[in-house]
């Protein structure tokens, strides 16, 4: 054992949850960008998100050990860490990539973005 580590500290345990936060949101937005481009449309594209979503939560345990302690409180609080806060991030990501690679219309966004550029006197 560390001489200075102490396992309740309240500190260390929401560092270490604010990390694994963080790497969860990197995670989300690649996993958004993945079904963008594969074009999931629906609840195919929910269903992907939570069986990925699972997959990570998977990975970051056995990187762990499944053992949670003595980084953090428990391993379902390591599994479920901003599962719900990440769908809107996800939602964003997914809908912006999907866009992007099925359904943009090049002319007709340069048309929107001159036509803007002229309202607001920048032409």
């Amino acid at each position: 054992k560390e001489k200075f580590f102490d396992i309740n500290n309240n500190t260390v345990v929401q560092q270490n949850l604010r990390g694994l936060t963080n790497a969860r949101n990197l995670c989300t937005i690649w996993i958004g960008i993945a079904a963008g481009i594969f074009g999931f449309d629906g609840l195919l594209g929910l269903a992907f998100y939570l069986a990925m979503d699972v997959v990570v939560g998977l990975m970051i345990c056995a990187r762990f050990g499944f053992q949670a302690e003595p980084r953090f409180t428990s391993l379902k609080k390591m599994m479920s860490q901003s599962l719900m806060a990440n769908v809107m991030t996800y939602m964003v990501v997914w809908v912006l990539f999907h866009n992007l690679v099925y359904i943009r219309d090049p002319l007709h966004s340069i048309n929107f973005l001159s036509l803007t550029m002229g309202v607001l006197g920048f032409w």
